[in-house]
């Protein structure tokens, strides 16, 4: 299932992540969830995607009908 982290709070949140497991990572335009994942990488974190463009990009080459902010 999904989690939704703040990137303010990925220190805190570690515990939450298992190393294991593949970890997706996303924002508005990808670039908070890159930080994330370079954050993670750093804590031994390896299987990580991070979702190119983020939501926003996702709405226009996806699902045009999604509402963007």
């Amino acid at each position: 299932g999904a989690i939704n982290i703040p990137l303010s709070r990925f220190a805190e949140a570690l515990n939450k992540l298992d190393p294991s497991e593949e970890i997706v990572l996303f924002c508005h335009h990808g670039m908070r969830s890159m930080q994330a994942g370079m954050f993670l990488k750093g804590h031994g974190y390896h299987k990580l995607i991070n979702m190119q463009g983020g939501i926003n990009a996702w709405a226009c080459d996806v699902d045009p009908q999604m509402a963007r902010y």
